[in-house]
């Protein structure tokens, strides 16, 4: 299996953690995703904050070693996130702001799964609602979790392509402040200088780029 003992490191409380590291060919191989849903969960949590779209829970969990800790969890329906081709090599890309981290940033469309939604369903329509167009392929890129420390979000990433030109539709709690185009090349020199830094876009980015 792996190669190890690795080296020793030591926590605040003096206690070692032995690490072990495996080589590529001795990972699982990976499980689709579980469907994931707000509160469907058994053991010892609390929802300690209930609101439109996500809930906030605390739990307590078992540790290997037998030690009982806390996790917050912010539970999340799952979403779905586009990065749409206008021709072979140019995409688009909007302006958005966002509050949270109280920046203007570049984003590809996204948006959260609405009740009974399916990834690519939510896809079609966020890609319309915020760029204003529709797509006549929408091809699956790959499955992220975007913050799985604390966040239970699945999100599926698609590239859009065939796009025909309908009218955008933003939703009322929505800052989108423009609609960029540009080639994917631009966009991939972007993230090298840092200009684009949302996780989604830049993943999106360099699993188009050739």
């Amino acid at each position: 299996m792996g190669v190890g003992p690795f080296p020793r490191f030591h926590e605040d409380k003096g206690r070692e953690i032995s690490v072990n590291i495996l080589r590529i060919n001795d990972l699982p191989t990976p499980k689709s995703p579980p469907k994931r849903g707000l509160s469907n969960l058994e053991g010892n949590y609390m929802i300690i904050y209930s609101g439109k779209k996500i809930n906030v829970r605390k739990d307590e969990i078992v540790l290997d070693d037998g030690r009982k800790v806390m996790r917050e969890v912010i539970e999340h329906p799952g979403s779905a996130a586009i990065i749409p081709f206008i021709t072979k090599d140019e995409i688009i890309l909007i302006q958005q702001y966002r509050h949270a981290i109280k920046e203007l940033i570049y984003e590809i469309p996204a948006g959260t799964l609405d009740e009974g939604e399916t990834f690519i369903t939510c896809a079609g329509r966020e890609l319309e609602e915020e760029i204003g167009y529709k797509a006549g392929t929408l091809e699956p890129l790959m499955i992220l979790y975007p913050s799985p420390g604390i966040l239970s979000e699945t999100m599926h990433l698609f590239k859009a392509t065939n796009l025909v030109k309908t009218q955008t539709n933003h939703q009322a709690d929505e800052s989108i402040k423009g609609i960029v185009q540009m080639k994917l090349n631009e966009a991939f020199e972007m993230v090298k200088k840092g200009l684009i830094r949302d996780a989604k876009t830049v993943c999106s980015i360099l699993m188009c780029i050739k």
